[in-house]
């Protein structure tokens, strides 16, 4: 289990740095006013090419806005387990451990939603209605909460070791959510494409962060039960 563990680590790390680098290609790469109100925009070229394969599609746009709640919903009700476990025990030790990491991991999802809306990478290429300025899109925050959300309930799944029909029909069910959320925000024409990249490699580092750190708890805790 050890190589297991720091195995994801490195892909975590490797899916962050690339994200890191993305960044920095988007800042300083090909910058041009493509954007609303002559905005900037890096790596203008690609996203300007992907841009302008499709226009805006409204129906697309709201179909990933409903799997973003959705799986805001359902990490909220996975959630709701830890506090009803404590009123049940009044202990925290008592507490599913891999509950309060994903508590953690929901409130780290938050921290970041907020950080990339005070630090904006980039613009949308489009403006809302009664907009005088388009919204900041790096990265698009639904593809990191549905790929997020739904990819930890993935990583549960998995280290739990069900492999009854329910369980790989739900896995099945997540997967085909996370790729409509990818492909449906990339035909929605509400990002540029980068952004939609982005929010894909920080997915990636998130949920194979927390698999490693759910894979050395499982480790610590049956350390436990050996002594």
């Amino acid at each position: 289990m050890e190589k297991e563990i720091r195995k994801n680590g490195r892909i975590a790390g490797i899916c962050f740095a690339a994200f890191l680098l993305l960044i920095l290609l988007v800042k300083t790469v090909d910058v041009a006013a493509i954007g609303p109100n002559e905005t900037g925009i890096g790596l203008s070229r690609l996203n300007s090419a992907v841009k302008g394969m499709g226009n805006v599609h409204l129906v697309w746009a709201k179909l990933t806005d409903t799997l973003a709640w959705c799986s805001m919903g359902a990490g909220f009700l996975l959630c709701c387990g830890a506090p009803l476990q404590f009123v049940k025990t009044w202990s925290l030790k008592k507490v599913n451990k891999v509950l309060l990491v994903l508590i953690a991991f929901y409130f780290l999802l938050g921290l970041i939603y907020v950080f990339f809306e005070v630090v904006v990478i980039n613009l949308r290429p489009i403006l809302e209605a009664g907009e005088t300025m388009p919204e900041p899109s790096f990265p698009s925050s639904h593809t990191v909460l549905c790929c997020s959300v739904l990819g930890s309930f993935l990583v549960v799944l998995g280290l739990s070791g069900e492999k009854s029909p329910v369980s790989t029909a739900v896995k099945v069910m997540m997967w085909v959510f996370m790729v409509l959320a990818v492909v449906g925000r990339i035909i929605s024409g509400v990002h540029w494409v980068t952004d939609i990249i982005g929010g894909v490699l920080l997915s990636l580092a998130l949920v194979f962060g927390l698999k490693a750190v759910l894979m050395a708890l499982k480790k610590w805790e049956d350390g436990r039960k050996r002594k």
